[in-house]
């Protein structure tokens, strides 16, 4: 509502200075020109003010409207890491009003200028690993999970990335309309960062 008070702003001062106007006219008739402005019946401007303002607020009641439409039916996903022990895991977890489809999973590496990324779910033991793409429901969610000995295979990937820190790596969903992206937490790159060293993996970080 904030461009309704600047109107009601420029609508005060046009007032103000119509009446000041007016004023010196009828008090200074010798200095002045000779012209009055019509100011016309006191209804007539009351209903012209009440229209105007009636089409701004249907002006952004329409425009707000647009926007709550566009939020509910945007997707939206929420990425939680979770490292401890001997687990470590990666939770999409749908947060729309409407289905989200996850088509892939990836890490990815910002300073690789191939734009090379490494997928979550081919190295994933075959017990548990997730089938994408996958449609979620509101608050469903797909979970890549790891223990300790069954990472092999996604730490020889990463090692294909060529990072220099940790900072580089992120996390990308990918559904059909869009992506998301956040970068790895402290606990789960540290968790990797372990796991890779017990396997004599070389990520070849800087660190």
């Amino acid at each position: 509502m904030e461009y309704l008070r600047w109107f009601g702003v420029i609508a005060a001062c046009a007032v103000c200075g119509l009446l000041g106007l007016t004023a010196g006219i009828n008090f200074n008739p010798d200095s002045t020109v000779r012209y009055v402005p019509n100011w016309g019946s006191l209804g007539d401007w009351v209903s012209g003010i009440g229209a105007l303002l009636a089409v701004a607020v249907s002006l952004y009641l329409v425009r707000r409207n647009e926007a709550q439409q566009h939020e509910r039916d945007s997707e939206k996903v929420e990425i939680e890491q979770w490292a401890e022990d001997f687990f470590c895991s990666i939770r999409v977890i749908s947060k729309g009003f409407f289905p989200c489809t996850v088509k892939a999973v990836f890490f990815v590496g910002s300073d690789d200028p191939d734009g090379s990324a490494v997928p979550l779910a081919p190295h994933m033991d075959e017990q548990g690993r997730v089938s994408l793409p996958t449609r979620l429901e509101c608050r469903e969610d797909i979970q890549f999970a790891w223990r300790v000995d069954k990472l092999i295979s996604l730490l020889n990937g990463l090692s294909f990335l060529r990072l220099q820190s940790m900072e580089a790596l992120s996390i990308k969903v990918v559904t059909v309309t869009g992506e998301f992206i956040v970068p790895v937490s402290k606990e789960l790159s540290d968790y990797l960062i372990g796991a890779a060293r017990s396997e004599n993996i070389d990520f070849a970080f800087s660190e």
